[in-house]
């Protein structure tokens, strides 16, 4: 699972999909399946699976309910929403009215089980899981 913020201005986030989709085959060839989680509404989601043609689902987490459960979530100090505001990030309205609480990018391998069997995580937004390494986590489940 992948989390990653609002994805229309995130070129981050935009980049990991876009890479994803290119592993997607490798990874269902090693019978896993890929989900991506958002915090925006499932209208701008789906907006994001047909824009880069996507094969995976992308989830709403709208609230950031189950990012909070990882961990995940962040409020943005007033100064950087602020900022966010000025350059015309609707936030607000994408992220189904919670503006101020943003994910961390995460990438989680989980087994049949319900095991996290490796993890990614980073709090510096510009780094994300290989997808080399996602694909080395999966051969290790066999």
């Amino acid at each position: 699972m992948c989390r990653s913020p609002t994805n229309d201005w995130c070129p981050y986030c935009n980049i990991a999909l876009r890479s994803l989709q290119q592993h997607h085959d490798a990874i269902a060839a090693r019978c896993a399946r890929l989900v991506a989680v958002s915090p925006q509404i499932p209208e701008e989601s789906l907006s994001l699976t047909e824009k880069h043609q996507l094969a995976f689902h992308v989830l709403s987490d709208i609230g950031l309910d189950t990012a909070k459960q990882y961990g995940l979530a962040f409020d943005l100090p007033g100064d950087l929403a602020a900022v966010y505001d000025r350059l015309g990030f609707d936030l607000q309205r994408v992220n189904g009215g919670h503006a101020r609480t943003l994910p961390l990018p995460a990438t989680y391998v989980i087994d049949r089980a319900g095991t996290i069997r490796w993890a990614f995580v980073d709090t510096d937004y510009t780094r994300r899981a290989e997808p080399a390494d996602i694909l080395t986590a999966l051969d290790a489940l066999r």
